[in-house]
Parts: C-alpha cells; sequence; structure tokens
C-alpha cells in the first residue's frame, strides 16, 4: 500500500443485524452494490485514512 494514498477499504451494510460487506482495492471506485430487504440498514466504510465512517 502506498503511504498516505486515500481510498477507502470496505463498504458495509448491517441490514436487520446482519452484516454484508463488500471489499475494494486501492484505485477502485468507492462502490459496492447490495440486494437486501430490511425494515432497519446501517451504512458504514472504512477508509485507510479517516477510519470509520457510519450513516
Amino acid at each position: 500500500m502506498e503511504v498516505g494514498k486515500h481510498y477507502i477499504e470496505w463498504i458495509e451494510i448491517i441490514a436487520d443485524g446482519k452484516a454484508c460487506r463488500q471489499f475494494l482495492k486501492s484505485g477502485e471506485k468507492p462502490e459496492a452494490s447490495f440486494q437486501v430487504t430490511a425494515d432497519k440498514i446501517q451504512a458504514r466504510e472504512y477508509c485507510n485514512l479517516h477510519s470509520l465512517w457510519k450513516k
């Protein structure tokens, strides 16, 4: 890994308590697609420079 290069390592959703995660490589677009049916969904991503983000 190149020091200081900014990228998203993974994107995850937690749907009704079950986690689905897609790992990304440096240089890939920070996009993921998940097909779930749930009442409650939380999105999270992990950045190599800024750490964990959740919404």
